[in-house]
């Protein structure tokens, strides 16, 4: 009896087939901001501005550790002068109202001296603003990836500092409500907190718990030490106070 021939082997898969899973697989979407050379730079700013109010948490993840922190960086300065520009106006316009109802209240000590100042204290404080924010979101980076840390928020991060670095950059877009007179600066203030709990949440991939105690230990502290100062201040003028009445 003829032996039977062996089945064919199964052909082969050819070598181009084998990497047309990955090569042309589409790459992953990136801040609309870290694709200027594609979209132009207006029409980047333009979308990543939309992206972050309208769908923060898909915004912040599509954050890389790329290295470039310089652009993120302009991107927060350019948004921060905007707010701070604004936050100077309304002092401006508003301060005499605000000047008259403290004077009522007599000798507040230092607190008076952080009243506004003038056109001259305007212009001074828009022109410096650059540097003072370079120096203020590098430092409060710090307090927050050191904060993030403790709470253990960074064990899986894939971004690390760069991460922590660029949310707090990009939630400068929160500034634009400072446009409104009066209520801005507090709607400004909690678009913020908000915007970088989920912004630390999506680029560290963390718990929302963790990013939430983790923004709330410095402001915390922060709270803590503006209740310290207030007190000092009023309890000193109204031991002034007393002292002349006596």
């Amino acid at each position: 009896m003829a032996e039977e021939p062996f089945p064919p082997a199964p052909p082969s898969i050819p070598p181009a087939a084998e990497g047309a899973s990955t090569e042309g697989a589409p790459a992953s979407p990136r801040m609309p901001w870290e694709e200027r050379d594609r979209l132009g730079y207006a029409d980047a700013l333009i979308e990543t501005v939309k992206l972050i109010v309208t769908a923060p948490s898909e915004a912040f993840s599509r954050l890389r550790s790329d290295g470039d922190v310089i652009w993120p960086l302009l991107f927060g300065l350019f948004f921060s002068w905007l707010g701070q520009f604004f936050n100077q106006i309304w002092n401006l316009i508003f301060g005499q109202a605000m000047r008259s109802m403290l004077e009522g209240v007599g000798d507040l000590g230092p607190f008076g001296q952080l009243t506004p100042t003038g056109l001259i204290g305007t212009v001074i404080s828009i022109s410096i603003w650059p540097f003072l924010f370079a120096i203020f979101i590098l430092i409060g980076a710090g307090i927050y990836h050191l904060c993030l840390m403790l709470v253990g928020a960074t064990n899986t991060s894939p971004t690390g500092f760069e991460g922590t670095l660029k949310v707090l950059c990009y939630v400068q877009v929160s500034n634009l409500a400072s446009v409104i007179p009066i209520a801005g600066g507090l709607i400004t203030m909690v678009a913020t907190l908000v915007l970088t709990v989920i912004g630390f949440k999506e680029v560290h991939r963390t718990t929302t718990g963790s990013a939430v105690v983790a923004v709330l230990i410095p402001v915390t502290l922060c709270c803590i030490c503006c209740v310290i100062f207030l007190v000092m201040v009023f309890g000193g003028a109204l031991a002034a106070a007393m002292s002349a009445g006596g």
